[in-house]
């Protein structure tokens, strides 16, 4: 659609020029020009409703949610009747957090038209983010009165009348236990969820299945269904998983709106909490071989801080420049060569000072070598250039430790548990140090705080049990209690105090 300006003077031609390049660079798939030409045609006029309209488009296209709905926001506040900014916003709001807008904007199509069943459907979304569950699902019966196959409005009413603690009618109305029928997408996610809320791991077998067919390309459910697999016991089945997750590219996690770093790291915390003994040399040697560089590069990181050398080599191998480099210092230093690490780590340093892996390779050599001044040093700055890297601040604290200088160390372990509450390597070191000094209450509180912020974490119990019976403390029942109910949380754990999802989809929060 063209972007009529009916322009008299030179700022609304130059906006109607690059409007039109804007449009014809939208129409051609060219997003990132699309949205130069879109920028730059507001800046010479920002009061032309079209040109917001198109940014929109635009900005929905790029997967850009929140600068969609700031466009149509802009379109609505000069044209308040606009159709498409109205729906837009409606519709946006949800997703990206701006109920208040949303309702407003439904509320106007309403008014304009009572029956309409997306924004009737938008209401019945704002009710179920509100809590108000038996209001939510009277809006998705009046959908399904006019829709009777409106696939959202079934998944809103299966959300509402789960969350009313009508679990049986809410999974009838996704097909019943069995999944009769044609199951969607959206259905499938919300059946997966029903089991997942109520411990069903059949059920949620089947929907992971269905799902592997219907969205081949979303890594971050092959991660849940691996998570999934590993807690059953099922660690070949889980890395077959983590393999085809991280040999995707980038254009198909960008698809799912991820990074592929994030996907490693997801992959990484499984490990973490689950080992990586279902891995064969056959799996490293495919993801040195096809996995995305930006996931190699998670992946040789975590070898090397696991020891596991073989594999650490072999995926070391299959990167380059700096990184390489630095990652084969410090697997040279955990094999013993220090000397020949320290080199190998400092030729990075003086090409690039703040070089990461060079910076912890650099502290860990010297805290082998006896320098443990320059080990501080080293490990100090590690921190304050990668503040997401557990192993900075574990290099940082053991070298303050052998230092002398404990009060430091305990500054660093804090400091790590708090930027990184859910890293069960550092609430382990830390608590393992504070055992180490006497301090054994800090050291069961560290655990408990963990587990806390990780309820489903198998390890993260057992780490507490264990310490609670070491100690003869009377938190041994509740970590027996803590595990048992984790054994059948199927999911990951979700960031802590992350807010119950606004839209149709996500997991059922309820703490």
């Amino acid at each position: 659609m063209s972007v009529a300006l009916g322009a008299c003077s030179d700022k609304a031609q130059q906006a109607a020029e690059a409007g039109a390049l804007a449009e014809a660079y939208f129409q051609g798939g060219n997003l990132p020009e699309a949205r130069r030409a879109i920028a730059e045609a507001l800046q010479h006029r920002d009061d032309i409703v079209d040109l917001h309209l198109l940014r929109g488009r635009i900005e929905f296209a790029a997967g850009d949610p929140q600068a969609a709905f700031a466009a149509y926001y802009n379109a609505l506040a000069l044209d308040p009747l606009n159709n498409e900014a109205l729906q837009a916003v409606s519709q946006l709001g949800i997703s990206t957090g701006n109920i208040a807008d949303a309702e407003n904007a439904t509320d106007r199509i309403l008014a304009i038209s009572p029956a309409d069943p997306n924004a009737l459907l938008v209401k019945g979304i704002i009710s179920l983010a509100r809590r108000r569950f038996e209001e939510a699902t009277q809006y998705a019966d009046q959908v399904l009165t006019a829709r009777p196959d409106d696939e959202h409005a079934r998944v809103l009413k299966a959300r509402s009348l789960f969350l009313q603690g009508r679990r049986g009618e809410a999974l009838a109305v996704v097909g019943g236990a069995s999944g009769e029928g044609p199951i969607t997408e959206s259905v499938a996610m919300t059946r997966l969820e029903i089991f997942r809320q109520t411990g069903d791991a059949a059920g949620m077998q089947r929907e992971f299945t269905r799902l592997r067919n219907l969205r081949p390309s979303d890594s971050a459910l092959r991660i849940d269904e691996a998570n999934f697999l590993f807690k059953r016991g099922q660690p070949q089945q889980a890395s077959a998983l983590v393999v085809r997750t991280l040999n995707q590219t980038d254009e198909e996690n960008a698809q799912g709106n991820v990074t592929t770093a994030a996907i490693a790291r997801q992959v990484v915390d499984l490990w973490q909490q689950y080992g990586h003994d279902g891995m064969a040399p056959a799996d490293w040697r495919s993801v040195a071989q096809t996995a995305p560089l930006a996931a190699r590069e998670i992946v040789a990181r975590y070898l090397v801080n696991a020891r596991a050398m073989e594999a650490a080599q072999e995926m070391i191998g299959s990167l380059e420049g700096a990184t390489q480099e630095a990652l084969t210092a410090r697997l040279q230093i955990a094999r013993g060569d220090t000397q020949a690490g320290l080199a190998a780590a400092a030729a990075v340093l003086q090409r690039d000072a703040t070089q990461c892996d060079a910076l912890i390779a650099t502290s860990e050599a010297q805290l082998a070598l006896g320098g443990v001044k320059r080990a501080v040093q080293a490990g100090q700055q590690a921190v304050a250039e990668c503040p997401d890297r557990p192993e900075a601040y574990l290099a940082a604290a053991f070298a303050y430790d052998a230092f002398e200088r404990p009060a430091g160390a305990d500054r660093i372990f804090g400091d790590a548990v708090k930027a990184n509450p859910q890293s069960v390597e550092l609430a382990s070191a830390y608590s393992r140090w504070l055992i180490a000094k006497g301090r054994e209450r800090e050291a069961v509180a560290i655990l408990r705080r963990y587990t806390r912020n990780t309820p489903a974490s198998l390890r993260g119990w057992q780490l507490y049990g264990d310490l609670c019976r070491r100690t003869d403390r009377a938190c041994a029942r509740e970590a027996k209690v803590g595990r048992s109910r984790a054994a059948s949380i199927y999911g990951v754990d979700l960031p802590p105090g992350q807010l119950r999802p606004n839209g149709l989809f996500g997991r059922f929060i309820e703490r």
